[in-house]
């Protein structure tokens, strides 16, 4: 169980400071933690996920800055959809940065329901609509999804090749050290799983340092 005051702090150096969801008893903890420690006017409780989703969007619109969904469910079919409803306001608003983020949300999706083809082509339109729009964050998540994509599909030295890609942006981003501990994980796992050991040892070690 992920520690949800350690959570909520993570999220703020981050720019997070806009929640909104759907509460439910498997995360009332989280959402006692948010009621705790948000001031009036940073969290909404929405009577469905797709009000969540909604209101996620208009601040997103109106402050240029990333807010949290919290939502309960093992629907995936629901979830693709609250994406597309996400994707199709954020292209009538002609947000290419926020649509950089969705394409992600999507190819991680598509990843865990074994669609690893349809990943990588979302993670290759996140990718660039983040270059397009100077979009770090969904450059970098890209970079990630689009070498796991690859490794599911059997393309493990496009994936390394990737995992280093992402490896470079992330030493320019020196307040993310999730983001440092995430692409030195996954390219440390990758060469481990190439039998580059030696390679995996050296790469781990430079997720600590």
């Amino acid at each position: 169980m992920i520690d949800p005051r350690a959570f909520l702090a993570a999220l703020r150096t981050h720019g997070v400071d806009y929640y909104a969801g759907v509460p439910d008893s498997l995360l009332k903890e989280l959402t006692a933690c948010i009621a705790r420690r948000c001031a009036p006017g940073e969290h909404l409780i929405a009577a469905n996920e797709g009000g969540a989703v909604a209101a996620a969007i208009g601040h997103h619109l109106a402050t240029g800055r990333v807010a949290l969904v919290y939502m309960q469910t093992g629907d995936r079919t629901r979830a693709r959809g609250l994406l597309k409803d996400a994707r199709a306001i954020l292209a009538q608003a002609n947000d290419h940065s926020a649509l950089a983020d969705i394409a992600d949300s999507e190819a991680r999706l598509a990843l865990a329901t074994g669609e690893p083809a349809q990943a990588l082509e979302l993670a290759e339109e996140a990718r660039r609509r983040a270059a397009e729009t100077g979009n770090h964050k969904a450059q970098f998540d890209g970079l990630i999804t689009a070498g796991r994509a690859l490794e599911a599909l059997d393309r493990r030295d496009e994936a390394l090749a990737l995992y280093e890609s992402a490896a470079k942006l992330v030493e320019t981003d020196s307040g993310s050290p999730g983001r440092r501990r995430e692409v030195y994980g996954a390219w440390a796992d990758a060469l481990a799983a190439a039998g580059r050991h030696a390679d995996a040892y050296a790469v781990a070690k430079r997720a600590l340092g």
